[in-house]
């Protein structure tokens, strides 16, 4: 089924590309054959997704675009990229941690692994802070994750000001968030990421 297309793009003129995705039946059928392969699909009718979802995946995927930029240039490689619902990994409680992307970057015999939570300042800090305990709990219970190791996690906020607000949120949390949690600005996460590979 085609999804609700926007005339006229921000100058006025134009049209959006013509986008389809699968209706309920389709979904039916793409469940089944994921539930054969034990992954479990939930089936809803597709919509338009809104503007704050559309600004989350950009997001996400900028974070990609930097890192395999950088990379090329600085002689790393985006080795994995996953993104949601793909990087999303069981818990060891029946259900599972959900972070935006996982990847892992890869220099000579080093491998990082990392998820990345990439926030777009649309929820409060106590939201935030909920989230980055369910990393420690898992972290806690001894649980391990892709690449059979416990990935750290990237915050990458929108802004500096949004940043150190996170930043503040991660000194309050238990040990060993410290070591656990990096918290970057949108624009420097990628050259973050760069650096602690070369440690």
């Amino acid at each position: 089924m085609p999804l609700e297309r926007r005339v006229g793009g921000t100058g006025r003129g134009g049209s959006t590309v013509q986008l389809y995705a699968l209706d309920t039946a389709g979904q039916r059928v793409l469940a089944q054959r994921q539930a054969a392969a034990g992954n479990a699909v939930r089936v809803r009718r597709p919509g338009t997704p809104g503007e704050r979802t559309v600004r989350h995946m950009t997001a996400v995927a900028q974070l990609f675009v930097d890192l395999v930029a950088l990379g090329r240039a600085e002689g790393f490689a985006v080795a994995d990229y996953l993104t949601e619902p793909a990087c999303w990994w069981p818990s060891g409680l029946g259900g599972y941690v959900k972070p935006d992307a996982y990847l892992c970057l890869t220099t000579g015999a080093v491998r990082d692994h990392w998820w990345a939570e990439v926030d777009n300042a649309s929820e409060g800090l106590p939201t935030i802070q909920r989230k980055l305990l369910v990393y420690l709990d898992f972290l806690r219970r001894g649980q391990i994750g892709p690449g059979g190791v416990m990935p750290r996690v990237l915050i990458s906020a929108i802004t500096e000001k949004r940043r150190d607000d996170i930043r503040l949120e991660v000194r309050q949390l238990p040990p060993p968030a410290g070591e656990l949690f990096a918290v970057e600005y949108a624009k420097e996460s990628a050259r973050y990421l760069r650096d602690v590979l070369r440690q």
